[in-house]
């Protein structure tokens, strides 16, 4: 089994999200309709310059010294959080604009999601050695997962606050 080069890394961001309204033309209609969108941006952040926030500090699973993940509200931790508590992680940097949004499907009715993402990273450590075409391979692969994370965190937080208590996933 080949070893992952992109395992345990921490990317600090500051997340900055804008969400508008976007008129579409509508076939059955002759009139626009809004589709919501929202767009994100991530910027890489010195976490050390923060280290004196303690809003920032007292919401964060990373300490600085030694650089180890740590769940500090121990009283509900999800697996992935079990999985990387205690470990060693490598500070990689991140950058990314992402743009989600509503557009109608081919028949006018209903309507589909698009999300459109650029990044930009580099994920220190061991992978300075590895060749591109893995890193990029490996880069894809994560960058899927997270998308998926995403998806099924947004479906949890809306079926919470509709009281219910469904456990599907969401295809990407």
């Amino acid at each position: 089994m080949p070893v992952a080069l992109l395992e345990d890394r921490v990317f600090h961001v500051l997340c900055i999200t804008a969400h508008s309204a976007n008129p579409v033309a509508s076939a059955t209609e002759g009139q626009s309709k809004i589709h919501p969108q929202s767009h994100t941006l991530q910027l890489p952040v010195n976490i050390e310059s923060f280290r004196d926030v303690s809003s920032v500090v007292s919401r964060s699973h990373f300490q600085q010294k030694p650089s180890k993940y740590i769940i500090e509200d121990v009283s509900a931790p999800t697996a992935r959080q079990k999985k990387h508590n205690g470990k060693n992680v490598t500070e990689g940097i991140y950058c990314s604009l992402e743009r989600l949004f509503q557009i109608p499907d081919s028949s006018g009715i209903g309507s589909q999601y698009q999300w459109d993402m650029m990044t930009s990273s580099d994920a220190k450590g061991s992978t300075r050695f590895a060749p591109w075409s893995i890193k990029k391979k490996e880069t894809l692969e994560a960058v899927a997962k997270d998308v998926q994370y995403v998806l099924d965190y947004i479906r949890k937080q809306r079926l919470a606050a509709r009281g219910t208590a469904q456990d599907t996933q969401l295809a990407v």
